[in-house]
């Protein structure tokens, strides 16, 4: 039996990252003890089932299995592929299991770059011929493509804002714009959902490095506008903690650390791409 906390009520949250090492001392060192004990009780079968069904529970598990020491998971979790590409790729071709995904990357006609943020990728050639494949039996027509990009921006969009409240990243940030881009493009997305004020807030970001106020001013008075039905506010507390601008009024939202955590880390991207771009001149 596992101790509380579960996986399911957060844990993850706090060893994504290695977000456990934000908490107050006493609190971390009480996380950590209870993730000890947990780590010797589990089984080897619980284990197992935790490395199977999504990429949260897997975090937990690795995490258990490096503290007890359990050197017959070793190849185990070499083996699992980027969990986030996963799921992406399970959730756009509307499958309730990743077997199937993971099944396709160990084929030939997968390319692999390890320090991509997204590091599978099918041929170029092999993707054309599918797409435009008009004559095999299983071939898809135009409305289930658009459906698999519908799902595709939707959990590209949940990616993001679930690591954006964790870990503020630019990579992130741009590649989940060029991705998102590239599907409504390509398929000719009107429900662009959090891509619209995702746009205002990388041009947010432009203007917090460049130390335009008033450019950063007017960036976000439009996401104000684009998220005033009530969609995607966190995204003018963002613009807002990357210009150290003052919070925004209006109805609170709820970060998933502290407030006082998450601003200065969107602050602390901003400065940093900033002394970059001055180390390049």
């Amino acid at each position: 039996m596992i101790a509380t906390p579960s996986p399911g009520t957060g844990r993850y949250l706090d060893l994504l990252h290695g977000n456990f090492r934000r908490l107050p001392a006493e609190e971390r060192t009480q996380f950590l003890q209870a993730l000890s004990l947990d780590a010797r009780r589990i089984t080897d079968a619980e284990l197992e089932f935790r490395l199977q069904p999504n990429w949260r529970s897997r975090i937990t598990a690795a995490w258990m299995i490096g503290l007890d020491h359990r050197e017959q998971f070793r190849d185990r979790i070499r083996e699992l592929p980027p969990a986030s590409e996963l799921d992406l790729a399970t959730r756009a071709a509307g499958l309730a299991h990743q077997a199937p995904a993971r099944r396709l990357i160990d084929r030939p006609l997968i390319t692999e770059n390890p320090y991509a943020l997204w590091p599978y990728h099918l041929h170029d050639a092999i993707r054309t011929a599918v797409h435009t494949d008009d004559h095999s039996e299983d071939r898809w027509p135009p409305t289930d493509w658009h459906q698999a990009a519908t799902r595709a921006l939707a959990a590209l969009g949940d990616q993001w804002a679930t690591t954006a409240a964790l870990a503020p990243s630019r990579m992130l940030l741009v590649a989940c714009l060029r991705q998102g881009l590239r599907l409504a493009r390509d398929h000719r997305l009107t429900d662009l959902s959090w891509l619209t004020p995702l746009i205002e807030t990388a041009v947010a970001f432009h203007h917090a490095v460049r130390g335009a106020h008033d450019d950063l001013t007017a960036t976000i008075d439009r996401l104000r506008k684009a998220t005033a039905n009530g969609d995607f506010t966190y995204y003018v507390h963002i613009a807002t903690a990357m210009g150290d601008l003052p919070q925004p009024d209006g109805p609170a939202i709820r970060w998933l650390d502290a407030e006082h955590t998450v601003r200065p880390r969107w602050r602390t991207l901003v400065i940093a791409r900033r002394e970059r771009l001055h180390a390049q001149r």
